[in-house]
């Protein structure tokens, strides 16, 4: 994932950082996540603006934010089969047999 954001964020350098363009690349990365939700690549993705990082200081030398929070599927490592009697389903079957 960060190889694929660093390759589509290269032609974006010298934009011009406004509103308009800070919420365009926002919503460009949200529209990726769940792309990537609904093909079941993973399971949730969200993007948004650092709300602590993109201060006054970091805005002037060019430099903004974003955080990509994502969640990503384990692997099917151990299978835990939880095994037990249940005398309900055998009371059942029972009182088919005797009665029909």
């Amino acid at each position: 994932m960060a190889r694929k954001l660093e390759e589509t964020s290269q032609p974006l350098l010298g934009k011009q950082l406004t509103e308009e363009f800070m919420q365009q690349v926002v919503d460009r990365l949200t529209n990726w996540g769940q792309d990537l939700v609904a093909q079941t690549v993973i399971p949730v993705f969200k993007a948004f603006l650092h709300p602590t990082k993109n201060n006054l200081e970091n805005y002037t030398a060019g430099r903004w934010f974003l955080c990509v929070n994502y969640g990503r599927y384990s692997s099917n490592e151990h299978m835990v089969y939880e095994m037990s009697v249940d005398n309900g389903l055998i009371a059942a079957w029972l009182d088919e047999v005797v009665n029909g």
